[in-house]
């Protein structure tokens, strides 16, 4: 499940439910860094969770990378194997097997330095040394950007409060202390105008928006000729973010001047509507 946008879901709730159904419980992060739920880390109730160092998140390891955080040493090592072409290496020099180089073993009925054998498919997300030098410093900027993220989340706030009856604001979990990734709205289908309006008026005056990802995911063309289930009247509420749904910028880099310049030009456009 995601951290989505910044938000989180009742972990607790969700922890419940694992466990009630022996599940393993993935907390997608990307979107979110140091948050808590009722005082604890949100990942602290999860099997796994990771977390995305991409340039338009909290902090950054040079433009991209991420990050996987487990407790189990067995799905530790599974990671390693995965991140580095499958090649059991990893598990070799970092995991449960450092220091078990053998030039004996058998592929195939071939002797193999094991350090070259290849257990899996895994894929090439090697960690840069660059990119770690770069995010051991981000994260001395890491509380300076959450209070950052929250202060504009509070100015969009704010902005759009009198505005309600026209657009969905973003609804914080009870509980959770979080920093925003950007700052979600939906134009509700009576508001007399379209998101696209929106966006396109925005465009013109330099404001950078986006949809919110996906939308309904099952309409994406992606999906055409994949067979999936879905409940037999749809998704409605992920039609109405996929209709109506986007995002405003809502960086650390953005002060209290850019966020005002934001509203201004959401203030003429909302009056022209």
């Amino acid at each position: 499940l995601p951290n989505l946008i910044g938000n989180a879901p009742d972990w607790d709730a969700v922890r419940a439910i694992a466990d009630r159904h022996e599940l393993l419980v993935v907390e997608d992060s990307c979107d979110a860094l140091g948050a808590t739920l009722r005082g604890t880390p949100t990942g602290s109730r999860s099997d796994i969770s990771l977390t995305s160092f991409a340039n338009s998140h909290i902090i950054t390891c040079a433009g991209n990378g991420g990050m996987v955080v487990l407790d189990d040493q067995n799905l530790r090592d599974r990671g390693l194997l995965l991140r580095r072409w499958g090649r059991r290496s990893e598990v070799q020099l970092y995991g449960t097997r450092t220091g078990e180089r053998d030039f004996w073993e058998e592929v195939d009925g071939i002797r193999y330095d094991n350090m070259f054998i290849f257990d899996e498919l895994g894929w090439n997300f090697e960690p840069s040394e660059m990119g770690a030098a770069f995010g051991l410093e981000q994260l001395k900027k890491l509380p300076r950007n959450y209070e950052r993220r929250q202060r504009n989340f509070a100015l969009y706030n704010e902005f759009f409060a009198p505005h309600a009856d026209r657009i969905v604001l973003p609804r914080q979990t009870a509980g959770l202390d979080t920093a925003w990734l950007c700052y979600p709205i939906i134009a509700r289908p009576a508001a007399g105008f379209t998101r696209n309006d929106m966006q396109l008026f925005l465009e013109e005056r330099e404001v950078d928006t986006r949809t919110v990802w996906t939308g309904n995911a099952v309409r994406q063309p992606m999906m055409k000729n994949v067979t999936f289930r879905a409940p037999s009247d749809g998704m409605p509420n992920a039609d109405l973010v996929m209709t109506g749904g986007m995002i405003l910028p809502m960086s650390h880099a953005l002060a209290d001047d850019a966020v005002a310049y934001v509203c201004e030009q959401l203030d003429d456009f909302l009056a022209a509507h």
